[in-house]
């Protein structure tokens, strides 16, 4: 059976022993023809923030045969059962990375501190397996400040970010959904990102 014909299902129990499917699986199937989900949906975790409020990480699959590539996708629900506002949270990484060909498989820790670290597996060119890890945080300074190894890229979602960005590390800032939806606005100053020191 291809990878690509995953989909996600729900059951439940009282007891985490014996569990019973829920009768209108399956909860979550593939995307629309052509999105970065196509093939099928899978390898997913669920975080619980609320008394009605789930976020589920998953693995979307699109492509054929040797050809499937895995992105990680994000969706929230009220009752785990029926998702909405699915997208695309992390796509592969540059040709050549260690995670350039495909990206699935994660675990999310949500810590008091209102930061999120999610471990996932990452496969390159010659399908080697890696697990990497990522980190969630508010605010672009916030991932500055913590932003420490050489190379390091923060992805920035859609979005206004106000206030000047001062950087003194080598380090890669990206729009996730291009530069129409992110916007860095410094309130007024024409010096966006500047090189400096960056205070604590």
């Amino acid at each position: 059976r291809n990878i690509g014909d995953c989909k996600i299902g729900y059951a439940t129990s009282p007891d985490g022993k014996i569990w019973t499917k829920y009768s209108s699986n399956p909860v979550m199937d593939a995307g629309p023809q052509g999105s970065w989900d196509s093939r099928g949906v899978g390898v997913a975790n669920i975080s619980k923030l609320g008394v009605q409020e789930y976020i589920i990480y998953y693995t979307g699959y699109s492509g054929t045969g040797l050809s499937i590539i895995a992105k990680i996708g994000r969706a929230e629900s009220s009752d785990g059962i029926n998702w909405v506002n699915r997208s695309l949270l992390m796509d592969v990484g540059p040709t050549g990375s260690w995670d350039g060909r495909t990206v699935g498989g994660p675990f999310v820790l949500n810590e008091p501190t209102g930061v999120s670290r999610m471990w996932y597996t990452g496969v390159d060119a010659d399908l080697k397996a890696r697990i990497g890890l990522a980190i969630n945080y508010r605010t672009i300074k916030a991932a500055l400040a913590d932003a420490s190894a050489t190379g390091d890229t923060i992805l920035v979602h859609r979005g206004t970010d106000t206030g000047q960005l001062v950087v003194d590390k080598s380090v890669v800032i990206r729009a996730f959904t291009g530069p129409t939806e992110t916007i860095i606005d410094a309130a007024g100053s024409t010096d966006v990102i500047t090189n400096g020191s960056y205070p604590a």
